[in-house]
């Protein structure tokens, strides 16, 4: 298993595609972290976007927010998914490709222990549906 943040850096995979697939090919799979669990990085996404995160609450409390982080996590793993496939077939990247929150919880913890685990709640659920999206690309692949 090669686990990296996809969040921070799904550039990564740029130019070694091919190291990659031979990874794959010999069972190998790619963990993508790629649900948020920093809230600096949840503070810097939203502030690009005009909208101000104070805490973790502020994103486990509202829909929106919510929802818009789950579509950026779509967004992200499509464009892991896209950089990989000019030289991997979709198939043996879905079959390879592990959906996983972005590495470790640890900037969570100087926050207030309830709003943790809501977010750590979150995390999980989103986790969950972002992999899910994936299985159901397997059918195309």
């Amino acid at each position: 298993y090669i686990n990296f943040d996809v969040w921070n850096k799904g550039n990564l995979v740029v130019g070694h595609e091919q190291k990659i697939r031979e990874f794959m090919e010999r069972g190998g799979k790619i963990v993508a972290g790629i649900v948020p669990t920093n809230l600096s990085d949840l503070q810097t996404y939203f502030g690009e976007r005009g909208q101000e995160i104070k805490d973790l609450n502020t994103v486990t409390s509202n829909p929106m927010v919510k929802w818009s982080l789950l579509e950026e996590c779509y967004r992200r793993v499509g464009n892991l998914v896209s950089k990989l496939s000019p030289s991997i077939d979709l198939k043996t990247i879905l079959d390879h490709l592990v959906i996983s929150p972005q590495c470790g919880l640890g900037g969570l913890v100087p926050y207030d222990r309830s709003q943790a685990v809501e977010y750590t709640k979150m995390v999980y659920e989103m986790t969950q549906k972002v992999a899910q999206e994936m299985v159901k690309l397997e059918r195309f692949a």
